[in-house]
């Protein structure tokens, strides 16, 4: 090949947008709203593990260890691999589990 052609083009760039994040005043709000949906569990555990949607989704119940109030997140590096629970959260997951 006498030349590359990809070097002829640019690269697209990507746009920057400004990610929408929950103020700590309209949690409270938030989770009141959710609190009778299926959503709730999932939706408490984001909040406040700081998992992302895909690792939330990506959970099965075998990851959760109820008794000693830890998540195990699978595609997580070794070293943040087990996420600690507060109480109220297990008390979601526990409820979430019925």
């Amino acid at each position: 090949m006498a030349r590359n052609v990809a070097e002829a083009v640019e690269p697209p760039h990507p746009e920057h947008t400004n990610m929408a994040t929950l103020a700590p005043d309209d949690i409270p709000t938030f989770l009141a709203a959710i609190e009778k949906t299926h959503y709730h569990t999932l939706f408490y555990t984001a909040l406040f593990t700081g998992m992302r949607l895909g690792e939330l989704l990506g959970l099965c119940w075998c990851d959760v260890d109820l008794d000693i109030n830890n998540i195990c997140n699978p595609d997580a590096p070794q070293a943040i691999q087990w996420i600690v629970c507060d109480k109220a959260n297990r008390r979601a997951l526990r409820a979430g589990a019925r």
